[in-house]
């Protein structure tokens, strides 16, 4: 920690470490009528900007600097004093990154390829869940056949009407910092597929990085093309599930589906039919009541 000392305002900066640029900065602001009375607190990530350093905050008395105004905006820290004075660093560095989102948009192609041996009994898994659709006849739209034998009237085979949202189910997909955007391509690539051959409209996808981000509904076409993927911040997933189970517009009987690394909490309350999908060779750290599936390492490294 470090303090500053101005003409008109002393500075405290939450850092031993500080260019000399930033420092010169802090000066010329401290020596400034503006800042005339102000407290004047700078954070631990200060360093140099525009106009001043970023991380620089000051309380506002009889007049205002516009030009360091915005600097620093979008930009979120707090201080806060602790009653320990000695701090494990190792294991608050490992709590931030379990439990703090970083909430980082990327957009991830999905590596839609056709079913391979370990989709197998992701696929049974989709059976279950999703029987095949019974098609109906219908004289609304005429059979193919129908030029063959115009005086006769031939009806055409289409799919039974459903409801938009009564054939789905919730993808919960671990966006942390340890899942690589081409796992989660590759997995998001076989649920598009496999979306597609059952005949689902539409999978409500949600990312989750310690905080839940609804994506909503997706169709799996826009599954398999570009999808927005929100997160590589902490791996706690149960943000995700709680979303999708409290949903109003989610059905109540639909199953979700938990795309991970393993690398997650030590347990999962998940209250309705669900299953896990893994890299091969990692597991979960509690014992699942779903179903888990896995995944070869070598075809996401290779693009197989």
């Amino acid at each position: 920690m470090k303090t500053v000392e101005g003409k008109y305002a002393s500075a405290l900066v939450y850092s031993d470490s500080v260019e000399d640029y930033a420092l010169a900065q802090i000066k010329l602001l401290s020596d400034d009528m503006s800042f005339k009375g102000s407290r004047i607190r700078v954070m631990p990530d200060v360093h140099p900007g525009k106009v001043g350093p970023v991380g620089f905050t000051a309380t506002v008395t009889e007049r205002i600097l516009p030009s360091v105004v915005g600097v620093d905006i979008g930009c979120g820290m707090s201080a806060v004093k602790i009653k320990e004075k000695r701090v494990d660093c190792a294991q608050l560095d490992k709590l931030v990154h379990r439990r703090i989102p970083a909430g980082l948009i990327e957009e991830i192609r999905a590596l839609a390829v056709p079913p391979i041996p370990w989709d197998v009994e992701l696929g049974k898994w989709f059976d279950v869940h999703f029987s095949p659709l019974e098609a109906r006849h219908t004289y609304a739209r005429p059979s193919r056949r129908q030029g063959a034998s115009p005086d006769i009237p031939r009806p055409r085979y289409v799919p039974a009407d459903i409801p938009e949202y009564s054939r789905t189910y919730g993808v919960a997909v671990d966006t942390s910092g340890s899942m690589s955007a081409k796992t989660i391509g590759y997995a998001l690539g076989a649920i598009a597929s496999y979306s597609e051959a059952k005949e689902v409209p539409y999978a409500r996808v949600v990312f989750c990085d310690a905080d839940a981000y609804d994506a909503g509904y997706i169709s799996p076409g826009d599954i398999a093309g570009r999808v927005e993927v929100k997160g590589r911040g902490g791996t706690v997933l149960q943000p995700a599930v709680d979303l999708l189970q409290h949903a109003d517009d989610f059905p109540k009987d639909a199953p979700i589906l938990l795309i991970t690394d393993g690398m997650i909490e030590d347990s999962l309350n998940v209250k309705r039919e669900h299953a896990y999908l893994l890299p091969r060779g990692n597991r979960l750290p509690f014992r699942a009541k779903g179903q888990v599936f896995y995944f070869e390492q070598k075809q996401v490294r290779d693009g197989k």
